[in-house]
């Protein structure tokens, strides 16, 4: 009886030792997270993984690609992974297991802030609330959960007015500062009339064409006068706002938009030069505010000159987010093309069908009258009052600097009418009632009227633009 519990007893503390370095020897990763932090966040680092696909091992291929994701965090410091892009590549090898594919992973290894309490509740108007990062912690594409709502009447109505018209590092834009939330910007200014979610982590909103307002983490992170991702002709599209498009600011209460250069050097007591990008650049603490300029030359003396152009204004640490893929493109146009058909062929659009099709729009524009445009992809745009569809827009560009998107070239077509198609191909399935109107061919019907564009600068005059009027 002795001797056992000896045994015994000796077995435990073999035992135990073992039991303890096994625990000491296990390591949690740092988990891959499926939405943005509320707070501000430290990036360590951003990194990539990569690896090979043979047959149908694309689960377990991802698995261990994350799970290296996890490593690197480790290895840097960080305690969370946010995964920002992933791409599949279709290579022409073949094996005894079939086509190859290389699958990428894109990320950020940070370390996490402590979460703030979200006193809103979600769906609640203007609302900036968490949001689903671009890939969830099993690599699958998210939704993003960063909502809106525009005001559905004429964003001109009610607005508070603006006196304030200095643009100051000291002052920020208005009396608006870098660092206020969204709720004390709209507080001050009113509704925007355009708000954008292009970024994966960024709200940008517009007043008008010529003043667009940045926000991470629900704070200004930057303003600007002009916005590089639309193109002119839906920028052409935003009603102007009295105020903001009035051009009447002052940098530093001095001096404004078309000012000379040789003027602004003395007013702001600056003696720097411009930069390459005919810029100066005007530095604080923790923020940076940039006057662009614009060269012009006299033909008859050569003189040239610099007169003040726009302006923008951001935090010193500023990144600027990466735009989201358009992935659902193809779908998209897919989508629209049966809504064609269905009126063609004298039915009636399904609009809740079809907006669950589309998917999430890339950005809203609230128009005059109560009319909204919604963005969706590089070629979408519809236009809608309350829950009636008014307009589909085909068009040949909607956003750019989209040079990522790998779907941003996706052909859309409304039966035999194909983007791109030439006026002579496509002439052939016009009806007997067609004609032309305002450069294009108008197109009428029972229910709807179709208008095609062509480009009359092209031998082939191609088909640029459609767009769908619904009665």
């Amino acid at each position: 009886m002795h001797v056992f519990l000896k045994l015994v007893t000796f077995s435990c503390f073999l035992l135990f030792p073992m039991l303890a370095f096994s625990a000491a020897e296990e390591v949690v990763l740092p988990p891959i997270l499926d939405y943005y932090p509320n707070c501000e966040y430290q990036v360590i680092k951003e990194t990539s993984v990569i690896g090979m696909v043979k047959g149908q091992e694309l689960a377990k291929t991802t698995k261990r690609l994350l799970n290296q994701l996890q490593q690197k965090a480790i290895d840097a410091g960080a305690n969370g992974v946010i995964i920002m892009d992933k791409k599949i590549e279709e290579l022409d090898v073949l094996d005894e297991k079939g086509e190859q594919q290389q699958i990428r992973f894109f990320a950020k290894l940070i370390v996490q802030c402590k979460q703030e309490e979200i006193a809103y509740k979600m769906g609640s108007p203007n609302a900036i609330h968490q949001k689903f990062t671009a890939y969830n912690h099993e690599g699958v594409k998210a939704k993003s959960m960063m909502t809106f709502k525009l005001a559905s009447s004429d964003s001109r109505v009610g607005r508070p007015k603006v006196i304030n018209t200095e643009i100051s590092l000291a002052n920020g834009l208005y009396g608006v500062k870098l660092g206020d939330s969204y709720q004390q910007v709209i507080k001050k200014f009113g509704e925007p009339n355009v708000q954008l979610t292009l970024l994966a982590d960024e709200l940008i909103i517009g007043y008008g064409r010529h003043h667009w307002l940045h926000f991470q983490l629900d704070k200004l992170v930057k303003v600007q006068s002009t916005l590089p991702y639309l193109s002119a002709s839906i920028l052409n599209k935003i009603p102007l706002l009295d105020f903001f498009d009035a051009n009447a600011w002052k940098i530093n209460n001095k001096v404004g938009q078309q000012a000379l250069l040789e003027d602004v050097y003395p007013e702001l007591a600056l003696d720097k030069p411009l930069n390459e990008k005919n810029q100066l650049v005007l530095n604080s603490q923790d923020k940076v505010l940039i006057l662009n300029f614009i060269a012009s030359k006299n033909s008859h003396t050569n003189e040239k000159k610099y007169t003040l152009g726009g302006f923008s204004m951001e935090r010193s640490n500023y990144k600027e987010s990466l735009m989201l893929p358009f992935d659902d493109q193809v779908i998209q146009n897919e989508a629209i093309t049966q809504a064609y058909l269905a009126l063609v062929s004298n039915k009636d659009i399904n609009v809740n069908k079809l907006a669950e099709q589309l998917g999430e729009v890339k950005g809203r524009i609230v128009l005059q009258r109560g009319g909204t445009m919604h963005l969706y992809n590089q070629h979408l745009m519809l236009k809608v009052n309350a829950t009636e569809l008014v307009e589909i827009h085909l068009l040949e560009e909607v956003f750019i600097n989209d040079n990522a998107n790998s779907n941003s070239k996706a052909v859309w077509a409304l039966g035999d009418f194909i983007q791109g198609g030439s006026f002579e191909q496509l002439q052939k399935s016009f009806p007997d009632d067609a004609y032309e109107s305002n450069y294009g061919i108008e197109i009428p019907s029972v229910g709807y009227s179709l208008f095609l564009l062509f480009d009359d600068y092209n031998n082939r005059k191609p088909l640029y633009e459609a767009v769908i009027s619904v009665y």
